[in-house]
């Protein structure tokens, strides 16, 4: 085997993207599986996915609870057979007709290709998805140009082929459940170890919009799962890190705190409107940083 198609599913219908994924890759002149594994998911979502169980080329699996965002990413690796593993988020959408192609032609070893993000070109009709179509559209929805010039800074985990060897030296740490950071910690050991990576312009949609209530929430945890990982790996480096501590050497964390203190609710409220600040939501970031 040579390509195995990776895509965890928790409580979200992925029919589309599947249905997409197959066609193309019974084009390719290669063979191919793809491992749906369904993490936790409400029984609906799940009698949604069985029946892809029946395809030739469909590994479909449900665990018994809930894993968590690396544990089931790792499972997926694990009982995938093809040399090049492509992993893809199940709330994704496919908008290239050759996207699987492209991939296939940039296969090397000891080589991570990274396609990319995108969100539709429109807002939501439903106000209090913009803040997430807002923020992705601005912040994640980056051409390959642009993220290589920090090309593990520019790294996602939403859309990436890696050799299978190669993701074995590595893996996702599974002491992170919850949303937030895994990319920035898998760049980094990218990074340390120099693995390559090629930056393509073969973006997946990302369809998964959330209300920005749960956005900010997740925002929140995702600073608590950078501040763990930053314990845990002293040269880890971001720009809320960068920022934290050029604060704190110079003994302006009290006082930057002491000052968000008193604007939050109002940043929360500008947020929630139909005019976000992405300005406001990086201070909030860094003030739950250093709150602790």
């Amino acid at each position: 085997m040579i390509l195995s198609i990776l895509i965890p599913v928790y409580e979200y219908d992925c029919r589309a993207l599947v249905t997409e994924l197959l066609q193309q890759g019974r084009a390719l002149a290669l063979p191919f599986e793809l491992l749906l594994f369904d993490d936790g998911s409400r029984e609906d979502i799940r009698s949604l996915h069985r029946p892809f169980g029946a395809e030739p080329e469909v590994d479909y699996r449900e665990m018994p609870q809930n894993m968590g965002r690396a544990a089931v990413r790792n499972e997926l690796a694990r009982a995938a057979s093809g040399r090049y593993l492509l992993f893809i988020d199940s709330d994704s959408r496919v908008v290239k007709p050759d996207y699987l192609s492209v991939y296939v032609e940039e296969f090397r070893p000891d080589t991570v290709v990274y396609g990319g993000r995108c969100y539709a070109a429109d807002a939501p009709a439903d106000p209090a998805l913009y803040l997430h179509w807002y923020y992705g559209s601005k912040r994640e929805a980056q051409p390959a140009f642009q993220r290589k010039l920090k090309p593990y800074h520019g790294f996602m985990t939403n859309n990436f082929c890696i050799p299978r060897n190669t993701f074995f030296d590595i893996g996702f740490d599974q002491h992170i459940r919850y949303y937030g950071h895994e990319d920035t910690l898998f760049g980094w050991e990218l990074e340390q170890r120099k693995i390559g990576i090629i930056h393509l312009n073969n973006p997946v949609q990302h369809e998964g919009l959330e209300v920005n209530t749960v956005f900010i929430e997740k925002q929140e945890q995702a600073v608590e799962n950078l501040r763990m990982l930053a314990a845990r790996f002293p040269g880890l480096r971001t720009r809320l890190l960068d920022a934290g501590q050029f604060l704190s050497r110079y003994g302006l964390r009290s006082m930057f705190c002491y000052g968000l203190d008193k604007v939050q609710n109002a940043l929360l409220k500008r947020l929630k409107s139909a005019n976000p600040s992405l300005i406001g939501l990086d201070l909030l970031k860094l003030h739950w940083l250093l709150r602790h």
